[in-house]
């Protein structure tokens, strides 16, 4: 059983761990989900194994990143939701959340989506909190709806090379 920093009703949010690469190769292996993470809709082994280095990297840097989520009824791995350091300074944050397709339309999104903008608030003391999400994932658009967090413009990200719907958090 994993140490959780952060529990919802049904979440615990945990810290990547180096042997997490099977949760993360199902997660950031699944075209289904990645489909709107990147240009090629895709990431390799190597990617994947990068991805979670950078995760693990942010987390020791900035007590930061993409977290790991477990279900806390039975430990079982669900994704990830978190934050990562903003493009305004100090005390801003990006949120992101990215569920494995089997959890995908149980609310779970905008659980753990909740949970670490409130955290950001209120923890880290944040003045900022923004999102954005792939032009084509309407269900992202409407779980930030649902958190709270309304529309502020597009942006560009240059991991999909285009660019996005843009949120913030009240």
């Amino acid at each position: 059983m994993r140490d959780y920093f952060l529990q919802t009703t049904r979440l615990g949010f945990s810290h990547w761990m180096p042997g997490d690469a099977s949760p993360a190769r199902a997660l950031w292996g699944d075209k289904r989900v990645t489909r709107y993470l990147t240009v090629s809709g895709t990431l390799s082994p190597l990617e994947i194994t990068l991805r979670l280095r950078e995760e693990m990297r942010l987390q020791d840097i900035y007590g930061v990143c993409e977290w790991p989520v477990f279900s806390l009824e039975n430990g079982i791995f669900v994704g990830s939701c978190g934050l990562h350091p903003g493009t305004s300074g100090k005390g801003s944050y990006s949120l992101s959340f990215c569920l494995l397709y089997k959890y995908w339309g149980q609310s779970l999104a905008t659980e753990a989506g909740l949970a670490a903008a409130q955290y950001a608030r209120n923890v880290l003391h944040a003045h900022m909190v923004t999102a954005s999400h792939h032009p084509d994932q309407q269900s992202a658009r409407r779980v930030l709806e649902r958190i709270g967090f309304h529309y502020a413009g597009h942006v560009f990200v240059p991991a999909t090379r285009q660019y996005q719907p843009s949120y913030r958090f009240p």
